[in-house]
């Protein structure tokens, strides 16, 4: 079961390099975290990111949250998250 996390925020104005940065060193990070898969960072209209987290496990580790608090820490407001379970992955799926 594949789960997807989306979290839709802002970041802090004259911050992006700063936030690309420690969302690669969070990366990395989890990268040795079991059950995750990939994640994509998406720029949206009206200065908002969408940042889209893909694990292999129906409950991702509660510790990866300690993994990404600089990251976390540069996104200035958060408009939603949600997350659901993969259905359909494409061709062949």
């Amino acid at each position: 079961m594949t789960v997807v996390e989306f979290v839709r925020f802002r970041s802090m104005p004259g911050q992006l390099a700063a936030l690309r940065a420690a969302r690669t060193a969070a990366l990395e990070s989890l990268q040795r975290t079991f059950g995750f898969r990939a994640a994509y960072l998406v720029s949206l209209d009206h200065d908002e990111l969408l940042d889209v987290t893909v694990w292999d496990t129906p409950s991702p580790p509660a510790a990866w949250r300690d993994e990404v608090v600089d990251y976390t820490n540069l996104m200035s407001e958060v408009l939603g998250e949600e997350s659901g379970i993969l259905i359909d992955d494409g061709p062949g799926a």
